[in-house]
């Protein structure tokens, strides 16, 4: 591939995923998480999206960093942590979906949000939160009192 293509691809996806001032945007309950990403709840497939924000909790950026099947995504951390590093985050909200609607954390979604918590102490991020989000509501680790 050209770089050419690359960067036509690169301009693309951020258009796509930025807003056009995307420091305006602070998102600071699970509720606004809820709001700016409620359309991932509609999708027939799992996705882990995260919420990359600065040091005023602002939004830098959104992105889906992994893709799954109907009833699962396996997540690789690194992914997680490396597109954090790529975009000068030092925060983040993990969200994902449930196409069949019901927000219900399983083992794995509770295992998920383990190992985050432990990986962002030891690389000095900060993990706001864990949010489902169903296509007509949503579920809060953070707000469960889980992180």
């Amino acid at each position: 591939m050209s770089n050419e293509y690359m960067n036509e691809k690169s301009d693309f996806k951020l258009r796509f995923y930025m807003r056009e001032n995307p420091t305006e945007l602070k998102l600071c309950t699970p509720e606004s998480v809820f709001e700016e990403l409620k359309e991932i709840g509609k999708a027939d497939q799992e996705s882990l999206w995260i919420v990359m924000m600065n040091t005023k909790n602002m939004m830098i950026r959104k992105e889906m960093v992994i893709l799954g099947n109907m009833d699962s995504a396996i997540v690789d951390v690194k992914i997680v942590f490396r597109r954090l590093l790529q975009h000068g985050a030092t925060s983040f909200i993990a969200c994902h979906n449930h196409p069949s609607g019901v927000t219900d954390p399983s083992q794995d979604d509770i295992r998920l949000t383990s190992v985050l918590k432990d990986a962002s102490k030891l690389l000095d991020f900060k993990f706001l939160d864990h949010v489902i989000i169903g296509e007509k509501t949503y579920f809060s680790f953070r707000e469960k009192g889980l992180i």
